[in-house]
């Protein structure tokens, strides 16, 4: 498996081998770079990120469509280039967390800064997800709203979607309080194998649940590839949890 950090220019990117080989164009940014709808005031120098980051991924970039990130499991569909609202990076669908397409040449881009980055590829039908889960997503199963979407949409069989879990917060960075632990516990039957108490605080393997889940939703563990890099403790990344308010966001760019 390869995940590579590739430099260019003055900028640095992830791009992962066995997605490149399977036809998808993508770049994750990472820090210093701020992605951040929400984070990057400057929007001259925030425009000027993502038009390198395009560059770098060689997108055509016909539309480009963001994810609003509203920590849920609502995953929006792209059916032509005038879905959702205008702004001045593209569009964005509202009241999601996760883009499917099978439209070429349009941009997927959903924002991190902990959150797990989700990529899922129909390589016989041609569908791309691009699903930002959250520890709340998470707990909510987005993966699989994301595997139905693309089944009663598509047509697409679990059997041939590929699934890449980028970097995100680790298992023993994701720190949380019992009511945390608890929503989880409720939500998974097999959370004590996912979930761990220090002392007095609890630490949640998000990564393992959504690979669990994908499983369960019949993907090929063959197809499910793992960053094994956690944005709180590598800082390549950016991280809310360490840098609180000061953190930045990463983008993941995708087109078909």
């Amino acid at each position: 498996m390869s995940l590579k950090f590739i430099a260019s220019e003055s900028s640095r990117y992830m791009q992962w081998d066995e997605l490149s080989n399977l036809g998808i164009k993508h770049c994750f940014t990472t820090y210093p770079e701020d992605m951040g709808v929400k984070t990057n005031n400057d929007k001259s120098n925030l425009i000027q990120n993502y038009d390198k980051a395009k560059a770098f991924a060689k997108l055509n970039s016909k539309q480009t469509y963001f994810a609003q990130q509203i920590h849920d499991k609502n995953i929006g569909i792209i059916n032509s280039l005038t879905d959702g609202t205008k702004f001045f990076l593209g569009r964005y669908l509202d009241n999601t967390d996760g883009l499917i397409t099978s439209i070429t040449d349009i941009t997927l881009i959903t924002q991190y800064a902990d959150c797990t980055p989700i990529t899922l590829w129909d390589t016989k039908n041609k569908v791309l997800a691009s699903v930002h889960s959250g520890w709340k997503g998470t707990s909510l199963k987005i993966i699989e709203s994301a595997i139905t979407d693309m089944i009663s949409n598509y047509d697409s069989k679990p059997s041939d979607i590929h699934c890449f879990i980028w970097p995100s917060i680790g298992y023993d960075d994701f720190e949380v309080d019992e009511d945390v632990a608890k929503i989880f516990r409720n939500a998974f039957s097999f959370a004590d194998e996912v979930i761990s108490k220090k002392a007095n605080k609890y630490h949640i393997d998000l990564v393992s649940i959504i690979q669990r889940v994908a499983l369960d939703n019949n993907l090929l563990k063959e197809h499910i590839y793992l960053s094994n890099l956690s944005t709180f403790s590598d800082m390549r990344f950016h991280s809310y949890r360490r840098d609180k308010e000061s953190s930045g966001r990463m983008a993941l760019l995708m087109e078909i």
